[in-house]
């Protein structure tokens, strides 16, 4: 059963001073604009904006994720939101200045990071 067309997550993770999270760099607001933004254009019964936590790429944040497609959108500034809502929501076609086309490359990123954390949790003797 489908409960929503699109699924959005901004991730809000925020980290300690000086390590890049997408919290430290306004998702909280952006969330809150997407919101918004759905709400604006009558969405709201086809669209659910979530927070998530990290999504793995800290340093391009503020990053989104929109499902079904899996489409990572970084960099996510204010200005940004209402085109991504027009654009890719309602019109079906991908904001391209915010979604790097190469997958391969979010990947090694996304897995590089997991890679990172799974040292620190058997550092930590968590695993």
């Amino acid at each position: 059963m489908e409960i929503s067309k699109y699924h959005i997550f901004v991730c809000t993770q925020t980290k300690p001073p000086m390590v890049p999270s997408c919290g430290g760099m306004g998702a909280g607001k952006i969330m809150e604009l997407f919101r918004k933004e759905v709400f604006n254009a009558g969405l709201e019964n086809e669209v659910v904006v979530s927070s998530s936590g990290c999504i793995g790429i800290c340093n391009r944040g503020a990053n989104v994720m929109i499902f079904p497609e899996g489409k990572y959108y970084t960099a996510v500034k204010e200005a940004d939101v209402k085109l991504i809502v027009d654009q890719h929501i309602k019109g079906g076609q991908v904001v391209t200045n915010r979604n790097d086309p190469d997958t391969n490359i979010i990947k090694s990123e996304v897995n590089m990071f997991s890679a990172r954390i799974k040292a620190m949790m058997a550092d930590a003797g968590a695993l």
